[in-house]
């Protein structure tokens, strides 16, 4: 199914049950609409990726700091070790 702001999905469980009554039977046929359920179960899922995206994300900032900040520290070392000669 296409997923546009336009298209509305409907999801519908259908129950039926033989009942008796005052020794009458009959068939009772209930709908439950649970389109909201699926609604929430997706905006869920989508909530758990993107929390998963900002976690490797914050892993790999936080590695290539590191990366960064030896070797830059190390220049700066190495640069003012040759001003303090100059």
């Amino acid at each position: 199914m296409e997923n546009s702001p336009d298209t509305i999905e409907k999801y519908t469980r259908i129950r039926i049950e033989k009942i008796e009554y005052q020794e009458k039977k009959a068939t009772a046929v209930y709908f439950e609409d649970f389109s909201k359920h699926v609604k929430i179960m997706r905006l869920e899922r989508e909530v758990q990726k993107k929390q998963a995206e900002a976690r490797n994300l914050e892993s790999y900032t936080s590695m290539m700091s590191h990366e960064f900040r030896t070797p830059l520290a190390t220049a700066i070392m190495f640069i003012k070790m040759i001003l303090e000669r100059i």
